[in-house]
């Protein structure tokens, strides 16, 4: 979590599309909110305990506001579901400083891809290019019109003519062979949306030899790598305490930290958002992140206990 909260109230609650609930913050007691950059995210902590990440929309003249774009999952563990169904106008909550792990990179050309709710950060690029003079193009898939987000306004938007739109619904798929292959070598790729949309995204980049510096992308969601019946005990030494506590095949590392009364920073939960990372003195974790690169991961400097897990059979821990 973050180390420090702001206090917020919700401003506007409203449907975005189906199933998407739009969200407009604003701060109470005289707080000022800091400024946001496109791909952004805070999190939100939510009076039923729970805390979420969600990508911020704003364009870079919206101020004093933050705004969000929230899907209602069908398997909501208590994030999306109490928004959805129990968050009124009016309510006040606590959220972090925006973050940003999905940065702008400055280019000549900018191709963005979105996915489904994917659509949140992309949104908030385009409108910071635009504003910025630079040339982009966006391409969003979702599966029917009726579950597309900011649909209508981007229709309107002076920069529409650079948005192209495919539903599922109506047999449209993006061609993404022929737009990363006529793509300059100046231009950057930025893709967000569902694991599989932004796999296949960047494995046709890689086949056609994009450098990993021009790839960036952010995941909302991850699948767990194995079931429960297919993983192994292990151990995990906390160096501070010289504490040695079992891990079971049925629990993740922050759940048993947190079990034995020590704080754990999550938000995600998913190994997506990176807050909960520790430090690792010895063993070999084995890594189930999206945040980390693959070098990182080589190094086995930390490890993210919300989701990984070991190859060895003691884990050392600088907690």
């Amino acid at each position: 979590m973050a180390d420090s909260w702001l206090q917020v109230a919700v401003h506007k609650k409203y449907l975005l599309a189906e199933d998407i609930l739009g969200l407009e913050l604003k701060a109470i007691q005289g707080e000022t909110l800091p400024p946001v950059e496109a791909g952004a995210h805070i999190d939100v902590k939510l009076p039923n305990g729970i805390t979420r990440k969600y990508s911020l929309t704003n364009a870079p003249d919206e101020v004093g506001v933050y705004k969000l774009g929230i899907l209602l999952d069908p398997n909501s563990r208590g994030g999306s579901a109490y928004i959805h169904r129990e968050l009124r106008q009016g309510d006040e909550l606590l959220i972090s400083v925006p973050c940003n792990y999905f940065p702008l990179v400055d280019s000549e050309h900018a191709l963005l891809f979105a996915g489904g709710i994917g659509i949140t950060p992309i949104f908030a690029m385009a409108e910071s290019l635009y504003q910025s003079g630079k040339s982009f193009e966006l391409h969003y898939a979702c599966r029917s019109e009726s579950k597309a987000a900011f649909l209508k306004t981007l229709l309107v938007k002076p920069w529409a003519d650079r948005v192209s739109f495919y539903f599922n619904d109506a047999n449209q798929k993006i061609d993404a062979e022929a737009l990363i292959f006529d793509a300059e070598m100046t231009t950057h790729l930025y893709c967000c949306g569902p694991s599989g949309f932004i796999n296949w995204i960047n494995d046709v980049a890689v086949k056609q030899r994009w450098h990993a510096d021009r790839i960036h992308f952010e995941r909302f969601n991850m699948k767990k790598s194995e079931t429960p019946s297919q993983e192994s005990e292990f151990e995990i030494r906390l160096q501070r305490s010289d504490k040695v506590i079992e891990v079971g095949v049925d629990q993740t590392v922050a759940q048993t930290l947190l079990d034995h009364g020590i704080d754990v920073a999550m938000s995600c939960e998913q190994g997506i958002c990176g807050s909960c990372m520790i430090p690792v003195l010895e063993g070999t974790p084995d890594h189930r992140d999206m945040f980390q690169s693959e070098a990182e991961k080589k190094r086995n400097h930390q490890f993210t206990p919300c989701c990984s897990r070991s190859h060895s059979q003691t884990l050392v821990l600088d907690i």
